[in-house]
């Protein structure tokens, strides 16, 4: 049997194919898994190829060259021919009835490369590379990619839909705060895990949708404009992971008039024994109110034995109110 973990990137695995791509190569890897056979092509020519086999369903005789590849339409089958310096190798026979697999195959490779530009790829003041980080601080925003994220919003894949409302919150358009609101409203994080801690493990989930919102107040939105989605975010808090962007975006951000809610978030965090990151907010009520610091230090004074990183939220407490 072929294994899954043979592979770099798989990017589709079926009873028909896997097909998996090679980063460094910048090649994918087409397996079939009836015959066992394996093609290698770049983007550019499995849109080629995709043409190809469309043009011989048609029963059109045909031939194309990609790379060390020769295709050959005949009698409703595709012979695939590996020549190398004048050396041919093996010839591979694609019958009829497979013909529209490989169409979807080579579908499926333009698509995923579409994705992934449209999620990943960045191109500005000289900086070159593929990082969804990077693309949220873009400052050019294309309106074909803005309807192409649009689009990846109703993505079979949860994973790329909540990826492209990552983009679109950050840059400020409507579309993705809608989605975050849905996100929210049926408890997808409860379905699958989206942003696993690299060191707890726990869902960093609305943490890192905390630092879209952020990024949002550089693209136009301003704090009170957020204040709703910060305030179900506060609402998660207590049942919830968070690291640390949503303490940053309250510190940053004039968040005065989410007081309570704040309050609230660490008192439940605290009930939940998320005692550290209960701390995490004692800083930023102290930055908005400085007379609540001794309000609440002894209690998380008293919690340092459970979490010695409790001692540096009470630091910064302390420094704030020193200011």
């Amino acid at each position: 049997m072929i294994q899954r973990g043979n592979y770099e990137k798989v990017i589709l695995y079926d009873r028909y194919f896997i097909i998996d791509y090679r980063k460094q190569e910048n090649v994918y890897h087409i397996r079939d898994c009836h015959s066992i056979s394996e093609i290698r092509i770049s983007i550019g020519q499995a849109g080629k190829l995709g043409d190809f086999f469309e043009k011989i369903k048609t029963g059109a005789h045909a031939q194309l060259e990609v790379g060390k590849l020769i295709f050959t339409a005949k009698d409703n089958e595709v012979m695939i021919v590996h020549h190398d310096e004048g050396e041919i190798g093996d010839e591979i026979t694609i019958p009829h009835s497979r013909i529209n697999d490989y169409i979807f195959a080579f579908n499926y490779i333009r698509r995923y490369n579409e994705k992934n530009d449209l999620l990943y790829y960045y191109n500005e003041e000289g900086y070159e590379g593929y990082d969804l980080s990077e693309v949220q601080l873009l400052e050019q925003k294309n309106a074909d990619r803005v309807e192409g994220l649009k689009a990846l919003l109703y993505s079979y894949d949860r994973y790329i839909a909540y990826q492209a409302m990552l983009i679109l919150v950050s840059w400020a358009i409507r579309e993705g705060f809608e989605f975050l609101n849905r996100f929210i409203t049926e408890k997808w994080a409860g379905k699958e895990s989206f942003e696993p801690h690299r060191l707890y493990g726990e869902d960093n989930v609305y943490d890192v949708m905390a630092n879209a919102l952020y990024i949002a107040t550089f693209n136009g939105k301003t704090e009170q404009e957020l204040y709703p989605y910060i305030k179900r975010l506060l609402d998660l808090y207590g049942n919830s992971f968070f690291e640390s962007d949503l303490k940053e975006f309250l510190l940053k951000k004039d968040c005065r008039p989410l007081f309570r809610e704040i309050e609230q978030a660490m008192k439940n965090a605290l009930q939940n024994k998320r005692h550290y990151q209960a701390s995490q907010l004692f800083p930023v009520l102290v930055h908005y109110e400085k007379s609540i610091f001794d309000e609440y230090k002894d209690t998380f004074a008293s919690l340092i034995h459970l979490d010695n990183r409790i001692t540096y939220n009470i630091e910064e407490a302390g420094k704030i109110r020193e200011k």
